[in-house]
């Protein structure tokens, strides 16, 4: 057969060749269009999220496998203020870190402080948090460690405990207790009493979900760019990363629960259970050759919000007798120092400390354990 021949096409195939292209050419425009709506719908999502007030962030917490919250290490996630953005900075050990850890000595005496987003500075610049102002106001021989963690309760702080003791040199653990540590540890279930012990148990365990999300660069600066990704975090946070064991059917329940007449409100067992929990902390501070004592940040407690809380509150003078653990409590000085007008120490709208909230603690943490010791 002679080359024109082989290269002969009819009019058949041309005009089948001729459709494919028009196909494909039709196939590429849809491709284009769906893609520039995508994108349109994205961007007016973004305004939309924008106009809603959808704040962006990083998402800095991690749920251990035990179901209790922790900072992630080594991360510095960018947060929202009311008004700006701001960064929180971690080390390896999971505490917030600030210029004024690296202008301590290295022979300084550690002071570990505990607590919720009150102690960590949530919203706060680094300046102004509680633990910076402490170690800006304090000298060089003793330094104050950040350990707060946001969300949590006495129950994770005992675990935060545990752990530091374990990883770093610690002299001395101050406990900053707040206005909703005692309802957030009997929600957690992280421990109960059963036949008079106290047990570890749970509520919420990290789900596979979670564990492909976590720590992921990807995922963080999705959370940090996109309004919509944040929403979308959001979701996947409140339903999808965390197993809740407290909504299952009793009989498939993962984990030990109190009873119900136990989780009433008027009930004394969250009194029982948080004195058996810081007992439990004192005692593995006596391990460690390590003081234990704790101070209220002096916001008050809400008997209608947190009524687990308002209960022990009421009863520190009972508790610190049958502990024998020094407990302040800091709510009259606060109140006398605001003149009577607790929202000046606030973040409002918010509820959390303000830069003269989180002073005014920090010189009564000092001015408590540090300073009258040393007179």
């Amino acid at each position: 057969m002679k080359m024109s021949e082989k290269m002969r096409f009819s009019s058949k195939e041309i005009g089948r060749g001729i459709q494919m292209l028009k196909k494909g050419k039709h196939f590429i425009i849809n491709i284009l269009i769906i893609t520039v709506s995508l994108m349109l719908g994205l961007a007016l999502g973004e305004v939309a999220a924008g106009l809603m007030g959808v704040i962006r962030y990083e998402t800095w917490l991690e749920m251990s496998s035990k179901g209790y919250m922790q900072n992630q290490r080594n991360v510095r996630a960018w947060g929202q203020t009311f008004s700006e953005p701001i960064f929180y900075s971690f080390d390896e050990k999971r505490n917030r870190i600030t210029s004024a850890d690296s202008g301590k000595s290295k022979s300084a005496k550690n002071v570990l402080l505990l607590g919720d987003s009150f102690t960590f500075g949530l919203y706060l610049h680094d300046s102004l948090t509680i633990v910076h102002q402490l170690n800006s106001m304090s000298a060089d021989s003793i330094h104050f460690i950040n350990g707060g963690v946001g969300g949590t309760g006495t129950a994770d702080h005992y675990y935060h405990l545990e752990q530091k003791l374990t990883d770093l040199p610690i002299n001395d653990v101050v406990l900053l207790l707040n206005t909703d540590d005692v309802d957030r540890m009997i929600a957690k279930n992280l421990f109960l009493l059963k036949d008079s012990v106290l047990i570890e148990s749970q509520r919420w365990s990290p789900t596979t979900v979670f564990k492909r999300f976590n720590g992921k660069n990807w995922h963080a600066n999705l959370e940090r760019y996109s309004r919509l990704y944040a929403l979308l975090s959001k979701y996947m946070w409140n339903n999808w990363f965390f197993y809740d064991d407290f909504f299952a059917d009793s009989s498939s329940r993962r984990y030990d629960w109190p009873s119900d007449e136990q989780l009433q409100v008027n009930s004394v067992y969250a009194v029982d259970v948080w004195i058996r929990l810081i007992n439990k902390m004192k005692q593995l501070c006596d391990n460690h050759e390590v003081s234990f004592r704790i101070i209220t940040t002096g916001y008050p407690a809400n008997e209608d919000y947190s009524p687990r809380t308002a209960h022990v509150y009421s009863k520190f003078d009972s508790i610190g007798t049958v502990t024998g653990i020094e407990i302040v409590d800091i709510r009259e000085h606060m109140n006398q120092a605001s003149g009577g007008e607790i929202s000046k120490f606030r973040l409002l709208p918010d509820s959390h400390p303000n830069g003269l909230g989180a002073k005014e603690i920090a010189n009564q943490v000092l001015e408590e354990f540090f300073l009258k010791k040393d007179e």
